[in-house]
């Protein structure tokens, strides 16, 4: 109810550009979101099994630069949206490792398709 009366208050022209600053967070974290499940899996799959141990040695400098380069050049991927390489290093190395998935084709294609299709409407 409050949102509405907020909205009433609001001419077209506001709204409008409240709109896209939404849409605009939106495709940012749904390519965040793409940018950080491609890492993961990557990982994943140059892990034997998931231990601590093989998770140390794929957190390496070596092997995880590598792992960004070859994701950002496979996808074409702008340096910008690229992770923070630190951030996201200690990040993964604070995560839970039994929690990691690899990427599900399905929903990999469904997120492509509202960056390619949805978001160029």
């Amino acid at each position: 109810m409050i949102m509405l009366i907020f909205l009433k208050n609001w001419n077209v022209s506001q709204f409008n550009i409240y709109l896209e600053k939404l849409m605009v967070h939106v495709i940012k974290r749904a390519k965040s979101v793409r940018v950080h499940a491609l890492i993961m899996d990557q990982m994943l799959r140059k892990m034997w099994y998931k231990t601590e141990k093989q998770r140390t040695l794929m957190l390496r400098d070596k092997k995880l630069k590598a792992i960004f380069l070859d994701i950002k050049l496979k996808y074409r991927m702008a340096e910008s949206d690229m992770p923070d390489y630190e951030s996201f290093k200690d990040l993964a190395a604070k995560s839970y490792l039994k929690s990691w998935n690899k990427i599900n084709p399905k929903m990999l294609l469904k997120l492509e398709e509202f960056l390619m299709k949805d978001v160029t409407k």
